[in-house]
């Protein structure tokens, strides 16, 4: 007979529980991204630190939410259902979904001088503009007892997708800027997939002398020396290039 007390034994717990799953998918997601695309970009690092928050947040959240649930039976009826709290679903939705669609179209279609802004305009329209309209039903209901938690996961849940096309933004409403640059090294992608096929990509980003890395597109072809290039500045990517000056 299982013991009910406090002397019974506490439920099994999962090996890669608490802080240790927290870790394995820190490490683990990364390196997915590695071995299947060749690169960890800024994407990538934020997905990880949205996947280890998300973990934390089941883990310990329960117990918090129990505790200010507790506190806050004395503030009265909780807010009726209002006809926006749909949009709760889609706030929900677009944190995980909208960043790591936005980086596929990216990356499949390809930004360069003639859809940059219909791809970029895509990106900003649901990684920015979705998440700050469809949190804001969501406000009526947090409690003064619970502000403490509901709060922060508002804005971190915002945050994740609006960071993530906050560069997109930036490039829509502002557009691309000529510059003159020192292209000082040209970075080609050159390895073997996880289907054993050899995937190469020449000169796929570039270093410039002022110490900024930008990436390139396809048509925007580059050499060691002074060029003349548009740049999206929000998203660093080089559309169109003309060298020697």
């Amino acid at each position: 007979m299982t013991g009910t007390g406090p002397d019974a034994p506490e439920p099994p717990t999962s090996e890669f529980s608490g802080v240790k799953g927290l870790a394995l998918i820190a490490v683990m997601i990364p390196a997915m991204f590695w071995l299947g695309f060749g690169r960890i970009d800024g994407f990538v690092l934020g997905f990880t630190a949205f996947l280890v928050l998300l973990a934390a947040a089941v883990e310990y959240l329960p117990g918090i939410t129990e505790r200010a649930q507790r506190r806050s039976a004395g503030e009265g009826p909780a807010p009726l259902p209002g006809p926006f709290d749909a949009l709760g679903i889609v706030w929900l939705l677009s944190i995980p979904f909208a960043p790591f669609l936005t980086w596929i179209l990216r990356n499949s279609a390809g930004v360069d001088q003639g859809n940059w802004r219909e791809i970029l305009g895509i990106s900003a329209f649901f990684c920015v503009a979705v998440p700050l309209v469809c949190c804001l039903p969501l406000l009526r209901y947090v409690r003064r007892s619970t502000a403490a938690i509901s709060l922060p996961i508002l804005a971190l849940g915002t945050a994740f997708p609006v960071v993530m096309g906050a560069g997109s933004a930036y490039d829509v409403l502002r557009g691309p800027e000529w510059q003159t640059v020192d292209v000082t090294r040209l970075i080609d992608l050159d390895r073997l997939s996880n289907k054993g096929t050899r995937i190469s990509a020449a000169a796929i980003e570039v270093d410039l002398a002022d110490g900024r890395r930008l990436s390139r597109a396809p048509g925007a072809q580059l050499q060691l020396g002074p060029a003349r290039v548009l740049v999206l500045r929000g998203t660093g990517r080089i559309i169109a290039a003309r060298q020697p000056l």
